[in-house]
């Protein structure tokens, strides 16, 4: 519709009409210049003889008596849009004659056409309506009728057709068409007029009230398309004929309309996906009202679209619902003309949104496929094509039976999850047909193929829940420590100890705990600090027949008080740190003879799979930690499955460095020992020092990490590693970004599972292609995961629910709980016998089997009528670069109402604007938060959960800009900023100890990361306790950056003595300017993502490869300025060790992250440089601008590159400085040429690709 529209003659115009609501909201979505909306389709397949010029006049007789097919529509320069019904009006009418062609080729020529006609544009000034008629055959053809839906809708289609056709008998009869006399289009007008909007008001705002959310199905399996597909799909399935003789008895039997059905089906359905008992869709209604007269003959559009509420109590039997449903639809028939926007401004969910993204349209238009049969002309069969601004369009048609048609938006939705969803509304209608007597908790979702999908394929590695001969941890050992008795099991602070000694030691305490009267079902107590002995204790334990309750040291004494006397421990096994306990039973010390002795023979076994092997406390809702009893049974069930899924040996080296109280330590321990591999215990120490546990990683050889995600994030910005081989996260949400590094040189697994199912019940296997949240896996050998609707029913693939585990790791239950425990360890309703947990937590299969996580059960959020996941808004507050973590929460505002509120992690300077400006562009703007704040770390419970209250009190308010803070040194206001972050206050001096002003362990770990980060120099974390303040920090550092920089040689390039030389009228600075772009840059992308490598990294490896050649050496060298402009960074690169330009990018990247760390002030560097004599020159490389700083630089460096990579231009702007009074401007040039080359010659190949 672009362009000036045709003048029209005003002499022609018969009337002029304004629109509808629903014509106006067409109009909207016209202008907008998306085409494919309410553009109309009908394809008819005609027989007998297809004249041209008949079918012309028949035309012209029926646009001729319908005022709307003569109508076209003006809107430009005026207040309210018009349309304009005109006298006369010439309709494109355009016919082929195929039917000289052959069969095979006249069909090929006809869809062609068709096609072609489909896809034209309409203007609604001129052209609405078109015809195209194509003739195959003889006695054959098609008639493609278009026109927008503005004009009319489906039930005029058959009023048209019936027309035309007895116009066209006429007309082959030789007789002329008799004329008619209707009613016009504005006598609807008229009456939409003289309704009276309070009534409908007040119809509307009782119907929507108490509405809390609008109803929208998640995206399902959306995929990647080519530019060029459809941007709409479509999924026809039909109801069995059985199915519908029972539907339409159903409906006779329960005195019902078939409509009500299909609604009711639909409102389940939505009722299930969304986890909602009250839902809203859209249904289209045919609008003509019988005081019309003669409105049954109109064409025109006289549907409209208005809200049905679904309110499903679960225990309503099915046919009571629909008959409810039904007199709702009765007393909505008054008030069904309402425009939409009115019904929505009813419903106080707020305006600008949609009321519902999907819509149910029953067609029972007087289209008859044998229309005009035995006539000159007739009908075999039709397609009707139409398209909605609606995300999921559900169509039914009572013709020759009952189709179902899902008409639905590709960018939202896949297509064979679409076309699960249809045969799961067909299931959900035969449920209502066939079980009228059943109440609406038995209605199910899952298809039969889909159940079994699950039961199946989905848990193909499950196995009974109890193994008989099954044989406990404890057994295991000593089995490996008589096959390897002298192989190292533990290795604690540089101290190896071999199976042996541990078995031998755990066996004397062992028979001393018997002699104490420990049996089954009794409880130890262990209170220990890390080391050999902890690990001798808990197989003493076990040993003993008795179940072992670790205690953390970390933990106060209250707290261990009450572990104490919870779990009844008769016995305490402590080391020699005095604590104040409230203990009535006995203590054992590590000191004492009965911890000392060592017997050879292992006591006898008295454990069985059922019994208590250990107790594990999590938090509880009442303030107290509640005691998770977990069996025998549990532990070796778990051992085995890890075992399998990561083929450990007695090669693997296991680091272990959680708390002995939390469920990850029995996966660093058990698997690997039950294996004959060694565990790496580390320190609390190592763990806060990241370099240090980098360190005891390499040197002790270590195979297998399993660690949280954050602590993952921290070893990712590490280097080295290269001995690991997995890597494994857990409890927490693991990001991409968090192993971007890691997964080069290791398998990475991200993994699920709750105490309460020993350690862990799905892994997932990370390579990088996930596009959005990481999936948690599939569910491992020994474990069932099912995901439940609120009935207990399966939920299918897509549709959230609750995910419950089974299987052989489902623990006991709950200490001393049993009612917490019947709630919470229910019976397996698909194994009889066993049991399952409810873990409470939110998940949905994903078509392969993996599990996808989406949060807390009592995560979900309600604002302004929208449910939200917070996670989903976390997400891609996540994929901002300079975004660590976030957590969004609603807040109250002055007003009392429910707002968004992102806290943001960041090293970065974000402002608010920015933040809302990045979200604005993946999120609908209700779901963007209202309000921001800066964290500086995600505040947890003591078993790693957000603590929500006090995120709230640490957070600060972000604002446009940060404000800056002065001090008395360029290094001491680095610091000073980096200690806001980490504290989240700037309330302290530069002399003011760092523990004495809000500082403890984990800040003063994240304070070590970020200096070294930021200021480099070396600094060990327990320097950190030395220098305890900001200015001794920034003495110590400056102190370190000038020895450093005076000690260490400059890195310079050799080059050929061709190059150097006083450029004729040299100036000292000289600049060649060029742009990578187009395929080139396209390469340069591509080749980074394959790399794993940053833009940066492939043309600085380019450069380095170059300065090789050109030196002759095989090595380059150059410094390159780091992105935060703290310093300069050393790269150099040695090729004769590489063969493949992959291992330069890497190594380049793995430089630059270990560099910033590294990095030289630019002054010092500039004092010490000077111009050499000799064939060697100093180049500087920078990702940015230099600011102008172009010339003072070259009072030091030879030559400088600018790498400017600008994503609004899509293009990389490159500048080369030299220094012409040492390099020669010929030689320059050369290079640069050559450097462009090498870029074009390495991208092409990608680019092709």
């Amino acid at each position: 519709m672009n362009g000036e529209p045709t003048k029209l003659d005003k002499s022609n115009v018969e009337d002029i009409l304004g629109l509808t609501p629903l014509q106006e909201g067409l109009l909207y979505h016209a202008m907008t210049g998306d085409d494919r909306h309410y553009a109309q389709h009908l394809t008819l397949r005609l027989t007998g003889d297809l004249a041209p010029d008949a079918i012309r006049q028949a035309w012209a007789h029926v646009i001729q008596a319908n005022d709307m097919l003569r109508t076209v529509y003006r809107w430009e320069g005026m207040e309210r849009p018009v349309q304009l019904v005109l006298k006369r009006i010439d309709v494109p009418i355009e016919i082929r004659d195929y039917s000289a062609e052959m069969p095979a080729e006249s069909e090929r020529l006809a869809q062609e056409f068709l096609r072609a006609e489909q896809e034209r544009p309409f203007d609604l000034r001129t052209k609405p309506l078109r015809i195209a008629v194509c003739k195959r055959s003889a006695q054959a053809g098609d008639m493609l009728i278009s026109w927008h839906h503005i004009l009319y809708d489906g039930w005029s289609n058959g009023v048209i057709m019936r027309e035309f056709l007895e116009a066209y008998e006429s007309l082959k009869a030789g007789a002329t068409p008799p004329a008619r006399v209707k009613t016009g289009f504005k006598q609807f007008l008229k009456w939409r007029q003289a309704q009276s909007k309070a009534r409908v008001q007040a119809y509307w705002q009782d119907a929507l009230s108490g509405l809390e959310e609008r109803t929208s199905l998640p995206e399902l399996a959306r995929v990647e398309r080519p530019a060029q597909s459809p941007a709409s799909g479509r999924c026809k399935i039909a109801l069995e004929d059985i199915a519908t003789q029972r539907l339409y008895a159903c409906s006779r039997e329960l005195q019902l309309q078939p409509a009500v059905l299909f609604y009711g089906a639909w409102g389940l359905l939505l009722g299930r996906y969304s986890r909602s008992n009250d839902v809203l869709f859209g249904t289209t209604v045919s609008g003509r009202v019988p005081a019309i007269p003669g409105v049954e003959e109109m064409v025109g559009l006289f549907i409209n679209t208005v809200p049905l509420r679904a309110r499903m109590a679960p225990d309503t039997v099915v046919s009571e619902w629909l008959q409810a449903l039904a007199e709702q639809l009765r007393e909505r028939e008054t008030f069904e003309h309402a425009p939409l926007t009115d019904v929505t401004a009813c419903s106080g969910l707020g305006a600008g949104q949609p009321l519902f993204d999907s819509i149910v349209v029953v067609e029972n238009y007087p289209l008859q496929r044998n229309l005009g049969s035995g006539g000159a002309m007739g009908i075999s069969s039709y397609d009707m094509q139409e398209n909605t601004h609606y995300a999921l369009t559900l169509g039914i048609a009572l013709f020759d039976g009952i189709g179902i048609e899902l008409a639905y938006d590709t960018e939202r939705y896949g297509d064979e999850a679409v076309g699960r969803l249809a045969e799961q509304y067909r299931y959900v209608l035969e449920q209502l047909i066939s079980h009228p007597g059943a109440r609406l908790r038995d209605v199910k979702l899952a298809t039969e193929s889909e159940s079994d999908q699950i039961l199946t394929e989905f848990n193909r590695l499950r196995r009974p829940a109890e193994y008989p001969d099954a044989k406990p941890f404890h057994v295991l050992f000593e089995r490996q420590a008589e096959r390897t008795p002298g192989g190292v099991a533990l290795v604690h602070e540089g101290r190896a100890f071999a199976y042996r000694e541990l078995n031998e030691r755990a066996n004397g305490l062992a028979r001393r705990l018997r002699e104490k009267g420990v049996r089954p079902e009794d409880f130890v107590a262990i209170y220990m600090a890390r080391s050999e002995r902890l690990l001798i204790a808990l197989l003493a334990v076990l040993k003993s027949g008795a179940a072992y309750v670790p205690i953390d040291h970390e933990y106060a004494p209250s707290r261990v008080s009450y572990m104490l006397q919870d779990s009844g421990s008769r016995l305490l096994i402590a080391d020699d740190r005095p604590v104040a306990l409230d203990f009535d039973g006995e203590t054992i010390r590590v000191d004492d003879d009965d911890f000392r002795a060592h017997d050879d023979l292992n006591p006898d076994n008295v454990s069985t799979p059922r019994q208590s092997a250990l107790v594990l406390y999590t938090s509880g809702s009442t303030g107290n930690p509640k005691g998770v009893v977990l069996t025998h049974g549990n532990l070796i069930a778990y051992v085995e499955a890890f075992r399998r899924e990561f083929g450990l040996t007695a090669d693997d080296v296991y680091l272990q460095q959680a708390s002995c109280a939390f469920d990850q330590f029995i996966e660093e321990v058990f698997p690997v020992l039950a294996a004959g591999g060694r565990i790496v215990m580390a320190q609390r120490m190592d763990v806060l020092d990241t370099s240090g546990l980098v360190k005891l990683i390499e040197d002790e050889g270590v195979t297998i990490v399993s660690a949280s995600a954050l602590l993952l994030n921290e070893l990712n910005k590490q280097p080295g590693m290269r001995g690991v081989r997995v890597f494994i996260s857990g409890g927490d949400v693991m990001k991409p970004s968090y192993i971007t590094h890691l997964k080069r040189h290791a398998k990475v697994y991200n993994t699920y599972g709750p105490t309460e199912a020993t350690v862990c019940a799905t892994y997932y296997r990370y390579d990088g292609d996930a596009d959005g949240p990481i999936p948690i896996g599939k569910p491992i050998l020994h474990y069932r995961v099912y995901v439940l609707d609120e009935a207990g029913h399966l939920a299918p693939i897509g549709v959230p629910g609750e995910i419950c585990i089974a299987g052989a790791g489902v623990a006991r239950g709950y200490l001393n709980q049993p009612a917490l425990s019947e709630s919470r360890f229910a019976a397996d309703p698909f194994a009889a016998g066993e049991r399952m947990y409810r873990t409470g937590d939110v998940g949905s299969w994903l078509p392969d089997g993996n599990l996808l996580f989406h949060g807390r059960n009592d995560n979900q959020l309600k604002i302004r009528g929208y449910r939200i996941e917070p996670g989903e808004i976390e997400h891609h507050l996540q994929r901002h670069p300079d975004v660590e973590e976030a957590v969004v929460l609603p807040v109250e505002t002055g007003s009392g109402q429910k707002s968004l509120a992102a806290y943001v992690k960041s090293s970065a300077s974000l402002t608010a604007g920015g933040l809302r400006a990045h979200l604005a562009e993946l999120l609908p703007a209700p779901i963007i938060p209202s309000v921001y704040y800066r964290i500086e770390g995600v505040p947890r419970t003591a078993n790693g959960k957000i603590d929500r209250s006090a995120l709230q009190r640490i957070a600060q308010p972000l604002t446009a800009s940060d404000s800056a803070v002065r001090a008395a040194s360029e290094t001491e206001a680095t610091i000073r900023e980096l200690w806001d972050q980490v504290l989240g206050s700037g309330d302290f001096g530069l002399d003011d100890p760092f523990m004495e002003v809000g500082g403890d362990s984990i800040r003063l770990m994240q304070l070590h990361a970020k200096l070294e980060k930021t200021c480099g120099a070396g600094m060990r974390i327990t320097d950190l306790f030395t220098h305890a303040t900001i200015a001794k920090q920034a003495a110590w550092i400056d102190g370190r950056r000038e020895g450093a920089a005076m000690a260490e040689p400059l890195l310079r390039q050799r080059l050929p003595a061709a190059y150097f030389g006083r450029s004729a009228q040299a100036s000292g600075s000289r600049t060649i300017r060029f742009q990578l772009q187009g395929e080139v840059r396209v390469g340069v992308a591509r080749l980074a993502a394959a790399s794993g490598v940053a833009r940066y990294d492939i043309l600085i490896g380019a450069l380095l490869y170059l300065l090789s050649e050109a030196g002759g050496s095989g090595s380059a060298a150059l410094y390159t300025m780091s992105v935060e402009e703290h310093g300069l960074l050393p790269v150099t690169a040695n090729l004769s060790g590489m063969t493949a330009f992959e291992q330069l990018y890497e190594s380049v990247s793995e430089q630059r992250n270990r560099a910033e760390s590294q990095s030289m002030p630019v002054e010092q560097v500039m004092k010490r440089a000077g111009h050499p004599s000799g064939n060697e020159a100093l180049l500087l490389a920078s990702p940015v601008n230099l600011s102008g700083r172009e010339v003072e630089l070259l009072g030091a460096f030879d030559a400088l590159l600018v790498l400017e990579d600008d994503e609004t231009e899509q293009r990389i702007s490159c500048s080369f400085a030299f220094n012409d009074r040492r390099l020669l401007h010929d030689r320059a040039q050369h290079l640069i040429k050559s450097y462009l080359g090498l870029i074009q010659q390495l991208t092409q190949e990608k680019v092709r690709s």
